[in-house]
């Protein structure tokens, strides 16, 4: 995806982009899967899974929440060089 979007656009991708790239990906795996037309769509949101992802890895669609299903995000702060999980206290800042 970074690489295909650079040679694109000629910048570095941004959260936006990744993002709406996975929702993108979703929705043409469904139409591909289930077919094109609404009710298609529709069923199949509900039933597709293990797509791939730039972001979360694999996913699922949840139907109850309209979102992403097993997503996680990790909050990351630069410590001693290196990525290293923020533990909540104060503001997260490179050090």
């Amino acid at each position: 995806f970074v690489q295909r979007y650079r040679a694109k656009y000629n910048a570095e991708p941004d959260t936006f982009a990744a993002r709406a790239y996975d929702a993108m990906t979703l929705a043409a795996e469904v139409i591909r899967r289930y077919g094109p037309t609404r009710s298609a769509v529709h069923d199949g949101f509900a039933k597709i899974d293990n797509v791939p992802s730039v972001i979360f890895g694999k996913f699922r669609f949840d139907t109850q929440t309209r979102r992403v299903a097993g997503a996680k995000n990790l909050d990351l702060v630069v410590k001693d060089g290196k990525f290293a999980l923020w533990d909540g206290k104060g503001a997260p800042r490179a050090q």
